[in-house]
């Protein structure tokens, strides 16, 4: 996406710090620099509400990253925009820079976003990674691992609720729950084992870590969900 963002002539002018701008700068330290992949996933989270802010004020629908760069090229002032106003379309260099820069959107509207997607599904993973290590630990400590999902609820002091509702916001706040759960499970471990078992301290401490990350991002998923709902209100008034 940077090396794209590069060759715009006409709209090349941008605000470091604008979406596009930013968003450019996330993919190319994906790509080129060694940036830490939750650093960059927290930046790309940033970004994805900074266009929901903009679809809300604005009453974007469906595709938000091809309603973000519609946007874009039509409330950006550059000499094509100023020419039209005036005279409308001519030829010259300023039609040929403007086609350039339009041939540039068409691949952005159009881009591929799974490689970064790819960070974005980490939850899940992270999940399946606490459980394979703590299975491990347990083993290693003599223990027999409880592997039948029958028998989770019955032993579990985070209850598993199966979600009744397909509404996102419903399904997130029931993640929510669990999460805050497992935090307060993770403490406790944390605490038991601080200064005496230092291997299971550390596995406690780092999924902690993991699941706060995990709470806060559906905080500010469900966060996002009420500014939108409350917009929605706001302009059917």
């Amino acid at each position: 996406m940077y090396k794209e963002i590069s060759r715009l002539i006409i709209y090349g002018d941008m605000d470091e710090d604008s979406i596009l701008s930013r968003m450019a700068d996330i993919f190319r330290k994906f790509d080129v620099e060694d940036t830490g992949k939750e650093e960059l996933t927290r930046e790309i989270y940033t970004q994805i509400k900074r266009i929901l802010k903009v679809a809300t004020d604005y009453g974007f629908d469906k595709n938000l990253w091809q309603n973000y760069l519609t946007f874009i090229l039509i409330t950006t002032e550059n000499p094509f925009s100023i020419t039209c106003e005036k005279v409308g379309a001519n030829d010259g260099s300023v039609n040929t820079f403007a086609m350039n820069d339009f041939g540039i959107f068409r691949k952005l509207f159009h881009y591929d976003f799974s490689e970064i997607e790819k960070e974005l599904y980490k939850h899940a993973n992270e999940e399946l990674n606490h459980a394979e290590m703590l299975a491990n630990r347990i083993i290693e400590l003599d223990g027999t691992p409880v592997l039948s999902p029958e028998d989770w609820p019955h032993l579990a002091k985070c209850k598993y609720e199966a979600p009744v509702d397909a509404y996102i916001e419903s399904v997130l706040k029931q993640n929510l729950t669990s999460e805050r759960c497992a935090i307060q499970r993770y403490e406790m471990l944390a605490k038991l084992t601080d200064g005496k078992d230092f291997t299971t301290f550390a596995i406690a401490t780092q999924i902690l870590a993991e699941e706060i990350d995990h709470e806060n991002d559906i905080e500010s998923w469900l966060e996002d969900i009420r500014v939108f709902r409350e917009s929605l209100v706001a302009m059917s008034v």
